[in-house]
């Protein structure tokens, strides 16, 4: 049927906005796509299925219903709609795209990676589509796809910042620490205020010596976004293994200004305290790390020392 020139019927549903547009398949699901976009669920869905009504085999008014599921949480739902949108030329790729991700809400990894590959072979030029099937891949361990998918994403996308710094954290797993480096930061040339991509960075510096290298990279990530405590607590891990307690204690202290309940920052302060040999002020940061995170077995070793140190006896 040819959706611009099929007609609908008058009906309840009727929605006033649509006389701008016409009362036909394209300008229905026009309307549809709009209101999805701002977020007006339900009215994109009655336009979907006015358009449906039309045209039971659009795929891409099939598709906006598996939308509206997924955003919902509504999964069996929204791969339903996303099967029967699949059957549509036209929307093929995005159904299975959007299949993928059904897939990995549901636990099943081999299959949203076999969905995104069929996403790619439907449209080999959907450039997120070549990305994401690089992330399930790589959860899978399969590196080497994982690697390949990325870089089909910067043939297409040369200037794309999450396939350059997945491709920085493959190389890292592999110990490819050069090539690591000169992914990330082209990541971080394209993105720099990319939190995630700096630790990383500093990571690999961390691990090839180059210690202040790294401390800039973690002071960069936490500098950007203060949520990113990780930056603190790193940088005053590698302080501690310089010897440089104060510095370290300068940036636990910011992890706890940041994030005032975590246990690594509470436990860092604690180390920076009783290298100090002050145990009355390390022993209540360990116990505020123990209270946070029962499992972390070094603080609950550090306690010990600090209650022996005070001539306390355990509780």
């Amino acid at each position: 049927m040819n959706r611009d020139f099929a007609e609908f019927p008058p009906s309840d549903e009727w929605i006033p906005r649509v006389d701008r547009l016409g009362n036909r398949a394209h300008a229905r699901l026009t309307l549809a796509n709009h209101l999805y976009l701002v977020g007006e669920y339900d009215q994109a869905a009655e336009e979907a299925d006015a358009v449906l009504k039309m045209d039971p085999g659009d795929g891409e008014a099939a598709l906006l219903r598996a939308r509206v599921h997924y955003d919902r949480g509504q999964f069996d739902q929204a791969e339903d709609w996303a099967r029967r949108a699949a059957e549509d030329d036209r929307a093929v790729a995005m159904a299975r795209y959007l299949l993928a991700q059904i897939a990995q809400e549901a636990g099943r990894p081999d299959e949203a990676a076999a969905e995104c590959r069929r996403a790619v072979e439907a449209d080999p030029g959907m450039v997120f589509a070549w990305a994401t099937l690089g992330d399930f891949l790589g959860l899978l361990g399969q590196l080497d796809k994982a690697e390949e998918a990325y870089r089909k994403a910067l043939d297409l996308r040369p200037q794309l910042p999450m396939a350059h710094r997945q491709l920085g954290k493959i190389y890292a797993m592999r110990g490819e620490t050069q090539r690591a480096v000169k992914e990330l930061e082209l990541a971080l040339r394209l993105e720099p205020m990319n939190g995630n991509a700096r630790l990383s960075l500093g990571d690999l510096f961390a691990a090839v010596g180059e210690r202040e290298k790294a401390l800039a990279e973690y002071r960069a990530a936490s500098r950007w976004n203060a949520r990113i405590v990780q930056g603190y607590l790193r940088a005053g891990d590698l302080y501690l293994d310089m010897d440089q307690v104060m510095d370290a204690t300068f940036e636990f202290n910011l992890a706890l200004l940041a994030s005032p309940h975590n246990a690594r920052a509470h436990y860092g302060m604690g180390r920076c305290h009783a290298l100090l040999g002050q145990h009355e002020q390390a022993a209540p940061e360990f116990e505020a790390a123990i209270k946070q995170d029962p499992g972390l077995v070094e603080a609950a070793d550090a306690l010990a020392v600090s209650r022996d140190a005070l001539g306390q006896a355990p509780p």
